[in-house]
């Protein structure tokens, strides 16, 4: 059944956007179907003759991954591959952004004269006409109040401001606070950050970046100064000191200890160990890492008699070890004798300290 235009009142099988009565009437297709929203453009005989049977297809978008359903010609089926044009835009302008020679071109354009002075022209003109000036300020005037859950702070902002981040947060760091202190949260960010930072380009650009910053003098003397004052602070000190202690306690970091110790006892464990065997202290020998009580390597051990000697060498130590070493092997049920490597040239002095360290 054919179809009748409403400006000539004649039938037609279809009424395309070059149809010569829009011409003659001096107006487009697009004015004519506001001005006839009912009317219909397009017969059904036409219809059917254009797409006598509708195909449906499924597609999968590779930028949002939506399953969607969609018929053949579908204005939505962009190159049959995304579910929308938005998809389709966000994922072509990452494609190609990803390539340096278009990042280098688009960054050429923008920062051009000629781009900066049409992007002033069109601002102007565009500020120029009043109906869009009237509601771009009827727009601001617009107010709304938010309790941002991050710090709890309340704000109020005007529409569209740049600091009301996704409307919730009073501004971006808290956002991005609230953001890092999701458990999800965190661990997405933390995935997306190892998958972008692992790819072999991204792990030459920072280290290609991070040798012209320190080739920088001013860069290097700032940040040798930052790093001085933050390994001179209490917190520091004191992570460091328990990540040390976890790494003492492992059985890697032991093993490691006592291969690069081989030219361990040294002299004056030697000589202090031949003084002991000479008088039937049965203590053994494990300063080589062959034991571990924590997080510490004991010297000399008497495992019958729990009786542990520590050999200090006055050049290493001081005695502010001696409350830690004792404390820490009493906590195993040892008893500890420390014994300076100058104590070894009196040794009627040191055996008698010897024998007052046993009968206790």
């Amino acid at each position: 059944m054919p179809i009748t235009c409403k400006l000539c009142n004649k039938e037609f099988e279809r009424i395309t956007p070059t149809h010569l009565h829009y011409k003659h009437n001096g107006m487009t297709m697009i004015e004519y179907r506001r001005m006839f929203p009912a009317a219909p453009t397009l017969s059904n005989e036409a219809k059917y003759r254009i797409d006598p049977k509708p195909i449906k297809y499924t597609i999968t978008c590779p930028n949002c991954g939506v399953t969607k359903t969609l018929e053949k010609k579908s204005l939505c089926a962009y190159e049959r591959k995304f579910c929308c044009h938005s998809c389709a835009n966000s994922y072509n302008s990452s494609k190609n952004w990803a390539s340096p020679e278009y990042r280098a071109k688009m960054l050429k354009t923008f920062q051009s004269p000629e781009h900066s002075a049409k992007l002033s022209k069109l601002g102007i003109e565009k500020w120029e006409d009043l109906e869009y000036r009237n509601k771009y300020e009827g727009e601001r005037d617009i107010k709304y109040t938010i309790e941002c859950p991050n710090c709890g702070k309340t704000r109020t902002f005007v529409k569209d401001h740049p600091c009301s981040y996704e409307n919730k947060f009073c501004d971006r760091a808290c956002a991005v606070k609230f953001r890092w202190n999701d458990p999800e949260q965190y661990e997405q960010i933390c995935k997306n950050m190892k998958q972008a930072c692992n790819t072999p380009e991204a792990r030459q650009k920072n280290s290609d970046t991070t040798r012209e910053q320190w080739e920088d003098p001013e860069i290097r003397a700032r940040r040798l100064a930052g790093m001085r004052k933050t390994m001179q602070t209490e917190d520091y000190k004191r992570n460091l000191a328990e990540a040390m202690d976890k790494t003492r306690q492992t059985e890697a970091y032991q093993q490691a200890w006592a291969e690069g110790m081989k030219m361990r006892p040294n002299k004056p464990e030697s000589t202090l160990f031949e003084l002991l065997s000479e008088h039937d202290y049965k203590y053994t020998y494990k300063g080589d890492g062959s034991l571990w009580l924590g997080t510490k390597n004991p010297d000399f051990i008497w495992q019958e008699e729990n009786k542990i000697i520590e050999m200090f060498g006055s050049y290493w130590h001081d005695e502010s070890e001696i409350e830690t070493r004792t404390e820490h092997f009493a906590e195993y049920g040892y008893d500890t004798l420390i014994v300076w490597d100058y104590e070894l040239d009196d040794t009627e002095t040191l055996l008698t300290k010897l024998e007052k360290f046993h009968q206790d």
